[in-house]
């Protein structure tokens, strides 16, 4: 899917590559063309006529130009728009990757666990350490107590 659109903005910057180069021919071609016709309209110096005749347009040629340069400036905006989805595109499949492979590893990180897992609980309460603790009594002395208690078993 993304080779797809790589391909198709490819081939359209191609299009436009190539449309651009022709508009761009017979701009020059056009203008090489009126500045041969005005040379041939020019006369040898005389005293009489010390300066070539000016360039005559007719409307024809001059809309002709006028719709040739406005083609030459039209694809500009298209080209920029074709370059900005093509960046956009790119963009996204980077991000659509990362992603995709942050699921993997996600999936990885948190893989079903074993079906002998968790291992049945005790019939006796260990701590961290699978020292067994003493079962809880009904005169335990009060939170506060336990606190100072373990206070001063850590002290130096």
């Amino acid at each position: 899917e993304e080779e797809e659109l790589e391909a198709a903005i490819a081939a359209s910057l191609c299009d436009l590559r190539q449309d651009t180069a022709r508009a761009i021919e017979q701009v020059e071609s056009y203008q090489t063309a009126e500045a041969q016709r005005h040379s041939m309209l020019q006369r040898l110096p005389s005293p009489r006529a010390p300066t070539p005749p000016p360039i005559r347009r007719s409307r024809v040629d001059t809309a002709r130009e006028q719709t040739m340069c406005r083609a030459l400036t039209s694809r500009a905006p298209q080209a920029m728009q074709i370059a900005k989805a093509a960046l956009i595109l790119r963009r996204r499949a980077a991000s659509a990757r990362r992603t995709v492979e942050e699921r993997k590893l996600l999936g990885q990180a948190t893989a079903p666990l074993p079906s002998h897992y968790p291992p049945t609980a005790p019939s006796v309460r260990v701590d961290l350490l699978g020292v067994p603790l003493a079962a809880p009594s009904t005169t335990a002395p009060p939170a506060e107590g336990r606190e100072e208690e373990a206070a001063l078993a850590l002290a130096p």
